[in-house]
């Protein structure tokens, strides 16, 4: 598999790729120009491009420190980032079968069995991010109930609050 330019991070960040490195994006400097970083910080290596980042204006791409990033790796990354974005998006989707179309569009034979629990637990920590955080008490149980607006066809509210509960 071919790498893409550009990836998000774990983070949601874009990440750029040139030639096995990976940089960052730093800062926006003077006319809109914009700085990437080597993603090791021990690396001196730097990108400018343009606001669009499609043209190169500057580069000093000497990655003297470290070695190139490890290519199954990387590809694991762009699968894994992606599964996260669409466990978000698609929340009733099984999980299994996000991993089997994330896998048809990209043939690779390096993944084992430690990668796809790796996908299986991202997947549910992605999708147990947009959740609310559990109640410890009866008192949160109704705040969380409170803060949901869950309606009817009839756009009545679905959960009456219990005013005694509280």
């Amino acid at each position: 598999m071919s790498l893409p330019e550009n990836m998000l991070s774990q983070h949601g960040k874009e990440i750029k790729i040139i030639d096995g490195y990976k940089l960052r994006f730093h800062k926006i400097l003077n006319n809109n120009v914009i700085r990437w970083n080597c993603t090791n910080k021990k690396c001196k290596a730097y990108l400018k491009t343009d606001e669009s980042g499609d043209t190169v204006i500057e580069n000093k791409l000497d990655h003297n420190d470290h070695e190139k990033d490890v290519h199954d790796i990387m590809v694991r990354q762009v699968i894994r980032n992606s599964l996260k974005r669409k466990a978000q998006d698609e929340i009733c989707e099984r999980p299994l079968k996000l991993i089997h179309h994330e896998l048809k569009k990209i043939n690779t034979d390096t993944l084992n069995k430690t990668d796809m629990n790796c996908f299986l637990k991202s997947i549910y920590l992605a999708r147990r991010s947009k959740l609310p955080a559990r109640p410890c008490n009866i008192q949160n149980v109704h705040e969380v109930l409170d803060s949901l607006e869950i309606k009817t066809y009839d756009d009545e509210q679905f959960l009456i609050n219990n005013i005694f509960g509280v």
